[in-house]
């Protein structure tokens, strides 16, 4: 199987689905990069398809009821407590 980059798979999904499939895509994929912390948050914003961070910023706070960055570090902080 072939690996597919986000921003393709994004706009496949935005013309197979419309844009619910797309911000749910989005959502997932940016939950998942943000708590991770591997990428810089505007590499995130860039890798979920977002032309500028702020925009990314305000749809991660919708989804999520917080900010990028107080996701990150409440995620890194809870796997700290774990370990």
């Amino acid at each position: 199987m072939r690996a597919v980059s986000a921003p393709i798979l994004l706009a496949s999904l935005l013309f197979l689905g419309g844009s619910f499939w797309l911000d749910e895509a989005r959502r997932e994929v940016a939950l998942k990069l943000v708590g991770l912390g591997d990428h810089s948050l505007a590499e995130v914003a860039f890798l979920t398809g977002f032309s500028e961070q702020s925009a990314f910023t305000r749809a991660f706070k919708r989804w999520s009821g917080t900010t990028p960055r107080h996701y990150r570090k409440s995620d890194l902080e809870s796997r700290a407590m774990q370990a």
